[in-house]
């Protein structure tokens, strides 16, 4: 295992996407902060660990959050306001 540690922080979805911008701006930069021997993260931030220790490729999970054609359609519940 590596000594350098990769944290991420919380902050819901937009925390999601600007980490992610960040982590994809970082690798464009020659910087690899994904290749960390430990990578830790709390609420939106252990979503994102999880993102970019799978099978993802960061270009891949980054083009997800800039492009709304890949980015996942979300159900509305069944509310009927006019009640």
């Amino acid at each position: 295992m590596g000594r350098d540690a990769l944290v991420l922080g919380a902050g819901g979805h937009a925390a999601i996407a600007w980490e992610i911008g960040v982590l994809a701006g970082m690798a464009d930069a020659g910087v690899d902060v994904c290749g960390a021997g430990v990578i830790v993260g709390t609420s939106a931030g252990s979503l994102v660990g999880a993102q970019i220790t799978g099978d993802r490729a960061l270009d891949d999970l980054f083009q997800r959050q800039i492009d709304p054609h890949l980015q996942p359609k979300e159900s509305l519940p069944p509310v009927d306001f006019a009640r």
